[in-house]
């Protein structure tokens, strides 16, 4: 603050200023310094405030240079946000580029995300990770293929050979048949009807065995074929057989393999009735089970303990080699098999001296018109 008179302004420090000549906001020069002024003036005194040159240039400078700086480490930091992203981007797409390059014809193997990275995956880790499940799926299908064409092979193959064996043993047997029923007039003659009938029930049996018009008969014919078995076999042994046959008459009429329960009786009889003192009981039991038919055949023989059924169950149910007594239970299991695919099954249960039950279950198929027909009993 400085003292005044009528010619002008007086500091210690401004040295002698006009106030002529003063306006706020202009420069003047001060000892030799250039200075803003601004003043504010009253009755008695004026305020005057200078301010020096060199700090107001000073001032303008630093929001310029903090303007610059800002920029920069704006720019820096965006860079840094592109890079990453890009990053992050094209590293999901090279991987995945990296995947698709590495399917030929070889096989296809691919690197499988967790549960946890596919949840925090963006969009393109999600598409990695959805191809990468698309070619796990086709792998997969691609060795269930490969594994069908095997079985369908083997199929084929024991097919053919099935086939192939039936056709041998359909090599002229005539002679066999007219043989047959040479013998069983010549019983008639000599009054012998017990020994003539059971000549023509093995020469019907035998006949029906080497028909091969059809595969696919009814469960009526298929239980009488097994009766008439039954009955020679009692004539062999001496009545030493019991059958009890439990089928629903509603069944009758039902479609099934030909041949496929005599094999299952024949087991019965050779190695589970006539092995053993006095006489045994076979029971053929056939029921639905939803849509599948069951098939039970229990026999009170001379059974066989664990270790021996699990030997036969390896031979029946794999391509080992197997004992003679397994050949007929094997036989029919890869029949059903390849006649009725996986639905078909086979169960085997014994106990050393008292019995073996074989069971089978294979898909329910009705006749196309099929009557209903009368209970079968057998002895």
């Amino acid at each position: 603050m400085l003292s005044a008179d009528e010619e002008g302004w007086e500091g210690t420090d401004t040295g002698k200023l006009s106030a002529k000549w003063m306006r706020n906001g202009e420069f003047v020069a001060v000892d030799g310094e250039k200075y803003c002024c601004a003043y504010r003036e009253t009755e008695d005194l004026m305020v005057l405030y200078l301010v020096s040159y060199d700090s107001i240039r000073l001032a303008r400078r630093n929001p310029l240079i903090l303007l610059l700086v800002s920029a920069c480490m704006m720019m820096a930091v965006s860079l840094t946000v592109i890079v990453y992203v890009s990053r992050r981007i094209t590293a999901g797409l090279y991987s995945l580029k990296r995947k698709v390059q590495n399917i030929d014809a070889e096989g296809i193997h691919v690197q499988t995300f967790s549960d946890r990275e596919q949840e925090s995956a963006d969009e393109i880790e999600q598409l990695n990770a959805a191809f990468t499940s698309m070619m796990e799926e086709i792998r997969r299908l691609l060795n269930d293929a490969a594994l069908r064409e095997g079985r369908l092979k083997d199929e084929i193959i024991t097919r053919q050979r099935a086939e192939l064996s039936a056709l041998q043993r359909q090599i002229d047997p005539h002679y066999l048949f007219n043989t047959l029923g040479a013998i069983r007039m010549s019983l008639i003659l000599k009054g012998n009807q017990e020994d003539a009938k059971i000549v023509q029930l093995f020469a019907e049996s035998f006949r029906r065995y080497m028909d091969t018009g059809t595969n696919v008969v009814t469960l009526l014919e298929e239980v009488e074929f097994v009766q008439k078995y039954i009955r020679i076999q009692n004539y062999r042994l001496a009545d030493k057989i019991q059958f009890d046959c439990r089928v629903d008459e509603r069944l009758m009429s039902c479609r099934v393999r030909k041949l496929l329960l005599q094999p299952v009786i024949e087991n019965a009889v050779c190695h589970g009735i006539e092995p053993q003192k006095g006489a045994g009981k076979i029971i053929l039991c056939i029921q639905k089970e939803k849509k599948l038919l069951k098939i039970q055949v229990e026999d009170d023989g001379v059974g066989m303990d664990e270790q021996e059924r699990e030997a036969l169950c390896e031979a029946v149910f794999t391509m080992k080699e197997q004992p003679e007594h397994s050949i007929g239970l094997r036989n029919i299991y890869q029949r059903i098999r390849l006649a009725y695919g996986e639905s078909a099954r086979m169960e085997i249960e014994s106990k050393k001296g008292m019995g073996t039950r074989v069971c089978m279950w294979i898909p329910f198929m009705e006749k196309e018109g099929g009557d209903l027909v009368s209970g079968l009993t057998g002895r």
